[in-house]
């Protein structure tokens, strides 16, 4: 946001200077004459607002800015109702007393950048999980937080290394849940976030609890960052190392009683926490159905970790079915809509591009909203339609909405007894008579 000032009275035009710079940053340019300030509009193109004296001299720049046929808009300053009257109304040219200035100016300007601006600076910036900055050992760069949709400020200066205590007393202080990276630092955050997984997946001795986090935070981080700069090798690489570690999490011979009891909700993001139980789940119910080789396990968590990536909202997950679908086309637009049919294609199309990964995990992914009775989206697939693993997958994936749907009240037999005509068919109907015998 570039703002030129041209005010005469020092005063107002301090006042002015300070009420913009206080919400978007060293954002100004002072003029000292009329001159000066054309000269100033013609030689820098990146103005977007002039702030004038509303005085007769500046009917000038008025005409100026008018036959220059910009679309920069004119505030005129000015200090007694015979001035604000003398002034023609004009598309883009906005008069305020002295008085208005203080506290209609910035909500004046809000109104008519909303959108620009926080585009604009959002395309600078990048959201990061201030807890997961906290986890990293040496990040090197400037980390900003933002004080309004419009202002970011640098907390740490780029070169110098901050501690985790640094991190956690702004966290436990201030509340701060995220902070902000320029994503011109993007490679550099991400390559140190890389090597940290890497020592995280070569630690012997790390519980659950701290895989589950590392897992839960770079997949936050792999989702915002794709969707900022897009699926790139870099976050490539993110994602494979985030397999890796959620295969260790999960083990060789997983149990269904353990993934179970591993499926209260632990974080914060609805994806993150969702796709971390249907990995459990899915390697759990593969097991038990004795397909418990590393390519199956490697395929159910791929999907499982990337089914709803495309989503951009996470509470998007939340739509199960075909009818919940439906229910949204009433109360969102139809670009949403869009957006959430589309999507099982879409994260196919995504993985597809990923190098060096096991065949097959696009279907997984591309039919994980198939139902056996054909009423499922995309495309209304049958049991007889569904590839075998998929059927795994959707499984598990029904047994993940219950479960975040009921949380500490769900149970596994009346799930079963809930969904026996829904699995009464192809290789659900066996999926449903493994997990309901008890020996």
């Amino acid at each position: 946001m570039e703002i030129l000032i041209y005010h005469r009275n020092k005063k107002a035009e301090s006042l002015i200077q300070f009420l913009t710079e206080s919400h978007y940053g060293p954002c100004t340019h002072i003029t000292n004459s009329l001159i000066e300030t054309i000269e100033f509009i013609i030689d820098h193109g990146s103005i977007h607002l002039v702030i004038a004296e509303s005085t007769s001299e500046n009917e000038k720049l008025i005409k100026f800015m008018t036959n220059l046929k910009t679309s920069i808009p004119l505030f005129l300053i000015f200090t007694d109702e015979n001035e604000a009257r003398s002034v023609p109304e004009q598309k883009g040219v906005y008069t305020l007393s002295l008085k208005e200035t203080q506290h209609q100016l910035i909500q004046v300007i809000k109104d008519l950048f909303s959108n620009q601006i926080a585009n604009s600076e959002n395309e600078k910036f990048c959201k990061i999980n201030a807890d997961l900055l906290a986890s990293m050992s040496n990040l090197q760069c400037d980390v900003f937080i933002k004080l309004s949709d419009h202002k970011y400020v640098k907390l740490f200066k780029g070169g110098t290394v901050f501690s985790k205590d640094d991190i956690e007393k702004l966290i436990q202080s201030k509340k701060v849940r995220n902070l902000y990276l320029h994503c011109d630092d993007l490679k550099v955050f991400i390559d140190c976030y890389y090597k940290d997984l890497m020592t995280d997946l070569n630690n012997h001795t790390a519980d659950e609890d701290q895989l589950f986090k590392t897992i839960s935070r770079t997949n936050d981080l792999i989702h915002e960052l794709s969707h900022k700069i897009g699926f790139s090798s870099d976050i490539q690489a993110l994602a494979k190392a985030s397999v890796s570690i959620t295969l260790k999490m999960i083990g060789t011979h997983p149990k269904i009683s353990k993934a179970l009891a591993q499926s209260l909700v632990k974080g914060q993001n609805y994806i993150s926490n969702h796709s971390l139980m249907l990995a459990n789940i899915a390697c759990a119910i593969a097991a038990k159905m004795d397909w418990p080789s590393n390519t199956t396990f490697h395929k159910l968590v791929l999907a499982s970790l990337f089914h709803d990536f495309t989503l951009s909202d996470p509470q998007l997950a939340k739509v199960a079915t075909l009818e919940d679908l439906n229910k949204i086309a009433e109360n969102k637009s139809s670009e949403t809509y869009k957006e959430i049919h589309s999507h099982p294609l879409k994260s196919a199309e995504l993985l597809r591009g990923m190098k060096e990964i096991p065949g097959d995990v696009d279907f997984l992914v591309f039919q994980h909203h198939e139902r056996p009775d054909g009423s499922g989206f995309p495309k209304g697939l049958r049991s007889h339609q569904i590839v075998a693993l998929s059927a795994v997958f959707i499984f598990a994936h029904d047994m993940v909405e219950e479960i975040l749907t009921l949380k500490l009240e769900f149970n596994l037999e009346q799930f079963l007894i809930k969904n026996a005509n829904t699995y009464n068919s192809g290789v659900f109907k066996k999926i449903w008579n493994i997990m309901a015998d008890r020996n």
